[in-house]
C-alpha cells in the first residue's frame, strides 16, 4: 500500500501527467513506500505512516517523474550526455539525508518500561508499556505488568 497517491504528486509538478506517467507513478509510489518501511525497518501503513515518510516518499517520487533517466545534462547538437550518479536511471531514488531519516527511525524505542508502587503496598512493580503506533509517537497502554518479579 502506498503512502500517498497520483494526485498528491500532481500536486507537487507544473504539467498534466499522461496515462502512461499516471501509471509509473502509482507503481513507483507503492516500491517508494515499501523501500521506506524497509529502510526504516518499521511496519507503517498508509494509516499510520509519519508525516516526513510520506514527504521523503513523494519528493523521490516527484524527483523521478519529473527527470525519469536521472539526466544531469543534454545536449542536441552534438549528442552529449552527462547522467547523474546520485540514482539508476529509470527509477526512483532516496537522497543521503532522506536515507539517514528513514533509518534514524530504527533508533526509537516502542517499548519501555516505568516502576510504580501501588498504594499504600510497599512491594515493587514494574509496567510494561507499548506504544499505539509502531513508530513510537502514539499513545502508550499497558502490556505486561511485572510485581515482585513476577508476571501478572
Amino acid at each position: 500500500m502506498a503512502f500517498a497517491d497520483v494526485g498528491d504528486v500532481e500536486d507537487r509538478i507544473d504539467f498534466e501527467l499522461s496515462d502512461k506517467e499516471i501509471r509509473m507513478v502509482d507503481a513507483r509510489l507503492e516500491d517508494a513506500s515499501e523501500m521506506a518501511k524497509h529502510l526504516s525497518g518499521l511496519p507503517w501503513t498508509d494509516r499510520n505512516c509519519p508525516r516526513v515518510v510520506r514527504t521523503i516518499v513523494l519528493n523521490a517520487v516527484t524527483r523521478y517523474i519529473q527527470n525519469p533517466d536521472a539526466m544531469i545534462q543534454s545536449r542536441a547538437g552534438d549528442e552529449t550526455l552527462i547522467w547523474s550518479d546520485l540514482g539508476e536511471q529509470g527509477s526512483f531514488y532516496f537522497t543521503e539525508q532522506e536515507r539517514e531519516a528513514l533509518v534514524a527511525f530504527k533508533a526509537r524505542p516502542a517499548i519501555g518500561s516505568v516502576s510504580t508502587n501501588p498504594w499504600p503496598s510497599t512491594e515493587r512493580s514494574n509496567t510494561y508499556f507499548v506504544h499505539t503506533t509502531p513508530d513510537g509517537s502514539g499513545d502508550l497502554y499497558p502490556y505486561l505488568t511485572v510485581v515482585n518479579g513476577i508476571p501478572r
